[in-house]
Parts: structure tokens; sequence; C-alpha cells
């Protein structure tokens, strides 16, 4: 059914012999959403026990599809909320809803962040050999250069013009290199201007080819440790949830979760309304 109604997306199919709410809630943490029907009956029992189920255990989105005939149109779209950190997951994804409602705009989840805070600093053991550098003018074909790999590895989000993003970082001092004992540039951390005592780190990147040998911890590490002796009172950084080794490595330097947060795609001609 799933592949006649759109020829166009690839559909994968899973058979188990397994309660199919373990497994749903195991794939859940791996998925952007978890789409379920529900049925017809009571209030219990129109969602059903496997639909209750993944909705108190699962991870991510859980939506429940009502059956043929129950769709009530023009409606409103009603979110509920209890203070704790999903709360706010929950209002992004309502008003989601509500604005491709609105303005009949495509509406995609385009990737779920994790806003860090930097507690007590810890540099990552073993340091890599080496030495953390500021990019300078010299820098700047190759600043643009990572910045592009930087954008196309990311996958998803807006970003400045990689020339103007290398000029402004080569002029404040916003960039930080880790070279080899040789010279050659490793790995980069970047930071943003301070603002309001706050400064967050951002363009943290490694070429694929020099992955794994710590470049991108020392370079974090670094302008973490540049921005608390001058002074600023807090070192922030967002980071993808759906990359692990990022998550990792940011809470062993001494990053601490504060919120989560879910950034939405709308396109077509109405995503501005």
């Amino acid at each position: 059914v799933a592949r006649e109604a759109a020829p166009r997306v690839q559909v994968d199919t899973l058979l188990s012999e397994h309660s199919p709410a373990k497994m749903l809630i195991e794939l859940s943490e791996s998925a952007h959403m978890v789409v379920l029907g529900s049925r017809r009956g009571g209030a219990v029992s129109h969602l059903g026990s496997t639909i209750l189920a993944v909705a108190a255990h699962g991870s991510g989105t859980i939506v429940a599809v009502r059956e043929d005939g129950d769709e009530i149109t023009g409606g409103p779209v009603v979110v509920g909320v209890d203070g704790s950190p999903v709360s706010d997951t929950a209002v992004a994804a309502a008003f989601a809803e509500a604005w491709q409602r609105h303005t009949g705009a495509t509406v995609a989840l385009g990737q779920r962040q994790r806003l860090y805070r930097l507690g007590t600093l810890t540099v990552p053991r073993p340091i890599p050999p080496g030495r953390p550098r500021i990019a300078g003018e010299a820098d700047r074909e190759l600043l643009i250069r990572w910045h592009d790999e930087f954008v196309a590895a990311v996958g998803s989000g807006v970003f400045q013009d990689a020339a103007e993003w290398a000029d402004a970082r080569i002029e404040q001092g916003g960039v930080t290199f880790w070279e080899t004992p040789g010279g050659t540039p490793a790995a980069m951390a970047g930071t943003t201007p301070e603002v309001a005592g706050q400064v967050r780190v951002s363009a943290v990147y490694t070429p694929s080819h020099l992955r794994g040998r710590g470049y991108a911890g020392a370079a974090t590490a670094e302008v973490s440790r540049a921005a608390l002796a001058a002074g600023v009172q807090e070192v922030l950084l967002f980071t993808d949830l759906a990359n692990p080794t990022s998550n990792g490595l940011y809470q062993r330097i001494g990053y601490r979760p504060v919120a989560d947060f879910a950034v939405y795609d709308f396109a077509g001609p109405s995503a501005s309304a």
C-alpha cells in the first residue's frame, strides 16, 4: 500500500515474530518518527496496547493516525505539556503541524539538536601531537574549503556564504586549528563573537581522512579554554543528536546538556506566509 501511494519513496519491510511494541520501541531510538494506526472503540481501546506502550517508552516523535472516516477537519492542533523537557519538543511538533495546515507548506523534521553548556573543562587525553594555532589571512582558502565540507557533512540548516564566513572569522580570530608537529592543520573549531557574556562553539570539523585521532577534541578544548580565559560567563554549543560521537566527545570535555530542540524544514510557495 505504501509503495502504491508514494512510488518514489523507498519503503522497507521488516517482519518479526517478537512483540510489535518491543520492536517499535527499539526502532524508535534511531527513527525521526514512528507512525501507528489507531483502532475504533473506547477511549483506551481506540489507541490500542501497542500505541500506548510505544508512546510511553519509545523515543522521538510518536504519531497515532485515526482510522479512515475519523478525521476531524478544521479543528485546532492541541498539545499537552507538563513542564518536562519533552514539552518543548511537543510544542515544536504541534507548531509544525499547525503551520503546515495554515500555509500548505511541506514540513519535514530536519534535525534534532541538543544545547550544551560548559561545566568544568577537562582536556581529553591523550592529547594528540601538535599544537593549536589561530587561523589567519594565509588560511583563507583552507577555511573556505573546510566550511563547504562542514556544511556538506552537516547536511541541513542555514549557513553563511563560505567566503564571508572565512573573512569574518579571520578578522575576529574566531577559528583555531589543531595542527600537526609539521605545521599541517588537522582540525578546526570556531567560536562566535561574545554576546551577553556568552560564546558559542561552532564549525568543529576534521577532514574524513584525519578523524579518530583526537584532533577535533583538542581544538574544541582549546577554544573553550580561550573563551574562559577571555572572561566569558558561559560557553555553549549545539550538537546533532544523531551523532553519538560528537555528543560523547563534548561531554567528556565537560559540556553538560541544557535543552533539546527540533529543527523543522519548511518548503513550498507558502512556507513563509
